[in-house]
């Protein structure tokens, strides 16, 4: 194993899957206004993909990755410091075992990479995707708020040579979409639908030839 630094089936099978997982984790163990000073006296949710109070999520999961395709599962467990993010093919194979460390500025740490994902062209995709999700701000030049119309806010971070928006419910603060754009970086958007009150049900990332496609897996 590896410890590397980087910045519809059958109901029977998911659960088997899902344990398999479970025991991998364990076993690796509109004017513009600043988000801050509001004197409104209305209380506005800040956005948000994952509750904090979200243990773990399972996704059936379809991957693009320029002339390759995957699928399987993809299970996401959060804890205080982290977020880990393990994908299975349908028979077990382990596509990769990454964790985003919250608590650390989002330092990236790789557990596990299959050989040919191990790869820019992935890498820095799935590790992009990672930062958006969970809203990376670090090192944000600057940070503020549009209402784009009732219900809906705006939050753009700019990272200074491009920039990160969010857009998302006033009131639940749940993320419905995330474009990313600037200078000399590939553009890329994600949109989420589906919510319950811990994630969303659809995850679609698109950046150039990478496509990444989530629908949770309703466990009984």
């Amino acid at each position: 194993m590896r410890n590397l630094l980087y910045q519809k089936n059958k109901p029977r099978s998911i659960i088997l899957l899902v344990l398999i997982v479970s025991a991998v984790i364990a076993s690796g163990c509109a004017p513009k206004k600043a988000i801050s000073g509001q004197d409104s006296g209305v209380k506005v949710s800040q956005p948000r993909v994952f509750t904090g109070t979200l243990k773990n999520v399972l996704y059936k999961a379809e991957l693009q990755i320029g002339k390759r395709d995957l699928s399987g599962l993809m299970f996401f467990k959060q804890t205080d410091t982290s977020m880990r993010v393990v994908m299975l093919s349908e028979v077990g194979l382990k596509y990769f075992d990454i964790e985003y460390k919250k608590n650390e500025q989002g330092r990236i740490v790789v557990h596990d990479l299959i050989d040919f994902l191990d790869h820019k062209q992935f890498t820095e995709s799935f590790f992009n995707f990672l930062s958006l999700i969970m809203l990376d701000a670090n090192g944000a030049k600057e940070d503020y708020r549009i209402e784009t119309k009732p219900g809906e806010m705006k939050r753009v971070i700019d990272k200074g040579g491009h920039d990160n928006h969010y857009t998302y419910n006033s009131n639940s603060g749940a993320v419905s979409r995330i474009v990313q754009s600037g200078f000399l970086i590939k553009n890329t958007t994600i949109e989420m639908s589906d919510y319950n009150w811990l994630a969303p049900g659809t995850i679609l990332f698109l950046a150039g030839n990478i496509k990444f496609n989530l629908t949770k897996v309703e466990r009984k």
